[in-house]
């Protein structure tokens, strides 16, 4: 059969097998998210699928289309969200197939729009119709990442999380540029085929595809094998990893064990003589722990023996008093000194809707997961100091998800710590796709990045995303190393954030104007 045959099958599909198209394409796209990074060709599928299955329809019928991929995609790369329900003891069981349905059905309605928008202004079988395409799903992307506080889970980007001279890409353009990237080189087969391309346009297609993604390759090994990790010779970092279940952290009567595993995997005498930091993972301890007598004499006993020169930087479940009496609940990263005393505080800012907070909770009569009225954000990430030590930008689990709101630009800080608790998600993707987000901020911002997880994956990552030791997940224990520099110099990205993208947004908007007025 000929691409001509080929071709005229594709587009007398019916529209039900279109949508089951979308779907498997949908699926097919999720698969190469982490940790199944190697799958990464069935990008190439599953996009092209989606837009075979979309060209030659319009209006309510692309819609529709666009949703079903969206569906396929985001019920196989997020359906272990839902592991947060079944967590032993948790009253929330009821709720479980509305957030594994439910939140794919909403961030489906982001892929469905970008594709009626495509068909609407374009036909898919002509390069104006491929490029609409393009930037319809690259904006849908990058909206799905900042409306209603954004949740940009699973970019297209990340799928090539197992190829990290790829990731270097986003030290120049970021996510949302390797995201368009992306979309261009894989939905390409997917156009070729609609079209019916000449063998010669296939051909010079192909070419483009290959240089494009081999000279992106090429550049991000050579980066890396020109920039070997380099760190400071004074200071050590370790990274606790506590392995405690889910249904045991707030356990009272756990409380004791608990803070044994964390001292016990914190004590100095196995740190050589050196300033060092002991990094405690997301609410790894509470405001009340780390004031009991009893409690922070263990823990300076062993974090600190014979008053050695140091920090704790712990995650900590904290409380305020308002003005009128009433408690107000804090997700935190505090640095403590040697004798415990704050030198740092910093209130997570960016919090999970419904996992930390109900949203518009006078009218919906729930609380939250946390089991308590819910956390008060704080002020925004900003860069710590501590003496003896460089600046440093505090990230508390779901903040490590946003590009460009990692580190502060007026003070801009030397590594970053990003402190989580990964163990209500099981041992899914969840967890593996956490600690690939964290990978691609710090070759974003060519920044270190410490990663403390209640249960994996603990990682340390230097500032080209090369992870230098890590804790697997179920499994307690801690690692040391020098603390890595920055790269030097500062990526594009990390002075432009995403100007790139949206000088894409208008040359692409331009063109599809200019072509269809001609």
């Amino acid at each position: 059969m000929n691409v001509t045959a080929i071709s005229n099958t594709l587009h007398n599909l019916s529209f039900r097998k279109r949508l089951a198209v979308a779907f498997l394409g949908g699926l097919v796209t999720a698969l190469p998210m982490p940790p199944l990074t190697l799958l990464w060709p069935l990008l190439f599928i599953g996009l092209s699928a989606f837009y075979v299955a979309l060209s030659g329809v319009t209006g309510k019928r692309a819609f529709a289309i666009g949703w079903t991929y969206g569906f396929g995609y985001f019920l196989l790369a997020l359906f272990w969200i839902g592991n947060a329900l079944l967590v032993p003891g948790n009253s929330f069981l009821w709720v479980w197939p509305f957030a594994v349905l439910g939140l794919p059905v909403g961030l489906a309605i982001f892929t469905g729009l970008a594709a009626y928008t495509a068909a609407r202004f374009a036909d898919l079988k002509t390069g104006r119709g491929f490029a609409a395409l393009g930037l319809a799903l690259m904006v849908s992307e990058f909206l799905r990442g900042h409306i209603l506080t954004g949740f940009p889970w699973d970019l297209f980007a990340y799928g090539w999380a197992g190829i990290l001279p790829i990731v270097q890409s986003v030290s120049l353009i970021g996510v949302y540029g390797l995201t368009f990237l992306t979309i261009f080189w894989c939905t390409l087969p997917g156009f070729l085929l609609v079209s019916q391309a000449s063998r010669r346009a296939a051909i010079i297609a192909a070419a483009m595809v290959i240089i494009s993604l081999g000279g992106l390759y090429g550049w991000g090994w050579h980066r890396l094998s020109s920039n070997p990790t380099q760190s400071h010779d004074d200071i050590i970092v370790r990274v606790v990893q506590p392995n405690i279940p889910q249904e045991e952290k707030w356990d009272n009567s756990r409380t004791v064990p608990n803070l044994q595993k964390l001292v016990w995997n914190s004590s100095a005498d196995t740190i050589p003589d050196k300033t060092y930091a002991v990094i405690w993972p997301e609410t790894a301890i509470t405001d009340y722990i780390a004031t009991d007598p009893n409690a922070s004499d263990f823990i300076r006993s062993e974090v600190f023996p014979a008053g050695r020169r140091g920090y704790l930087i712990s995650g900590v479940q904290r409380h305020e008093q308002t003005p009128e009496g009433k408690p107000e609940y804090f997700n935190s990263l505090v640095a403590y000194d040697n004798a415990l005393h704050p030198q740092t505080i910093y209130n997570k800012s960016h919090l999970v809707p419904f996992g930390e907070y109900i949203p518009f909770q006078k009218f919906i009569p729930l609380t939250p997961i946390v089991k308590f009225s819910g956390f008060t954000p704080g002020e925004g990430v900003k860069t710590q100091l501590i003496p003896g030590f460089p600046g440093f930008s505090p990230l508390i689990c779901y903040e490590v998800l946003f590009p460009g709101r990692v580190a502060e630009k007026t003070i801009r800080p030397e590594w970053i710590i990003n402190v989580t608790n990964d163990s209500w998600y099981g041992n899914s993707p969840g967890p593996y796709q956490h600690l690939a987000k964290a990978v691609y901020r710090a070759v974003e911002e060519g920044l270190p990045l410490m990663r403390s997880a209640n249960t994996g994956v603990s990682a340390i990552i230097d500032s080209y995303g090369r992870v230098q030791n890590k804790i697997a997940y179920n499994k307690e224990g801690y690692i040391d190393a020098p603390l890595p520099l920055p790269s030097s110099p500062q990526p594009f990205y990390g002075h432009y954030r995403d100007y790139f993208t949206y000088l894409l947004f208008f040359a692409l908007t331009a063109l599809i104007w200019i072509t269809r007025r001609s």
